[in-house]
């Protein structure tokens, strides 16, 4: 049986989750994707479920983010936050950025 402590704690929050034009190939295309999740790692996830393979492409074996990625959260960089479990409340905008690099 459920209680109310329960129930609040596993709900998850609806986000937009930007990605860079170079990896939306991997997400059918798709650059602003809408999805339901409680942290960042818990989005990844969601994200995988969605687009098989495109969790590869964001993170390594030990599912944190790749180096060339910076993954923010309305703006913040989830560096400075609580990395791959940065909490998520509904509306907050994940964006997903690949460094690039030239001369």
């Amino acid at each position: 049986m459920l209680n109310l402590f329960t129930v609040l704690n596993t709900r998850t929050m609806q986000v937009t989750v930007k990605m860079p034009s170079s990896l939306a190939r991997m997400t059918q295309n798709n650059k602003v994707i809408n999805c339901t999740a409680g942290t960042i790692a818990e989005c990844f996830d969601r994200l995988e479920e969605q687009f098989g393979g495109v969790k590869a492409k964001l993170c390594d074996a030990a599912g944190n983010p790749l180096n060339f990625l910076a993954i923010y959260v309305n703006g913040d960089d989830i560096k400075y936050l609580d990395g791959m479990a940065t909490s998520l409340r509904d509306g907050d905008e994940v964006t997903i950025l690949q460094a690039v690099a030239g001369g």
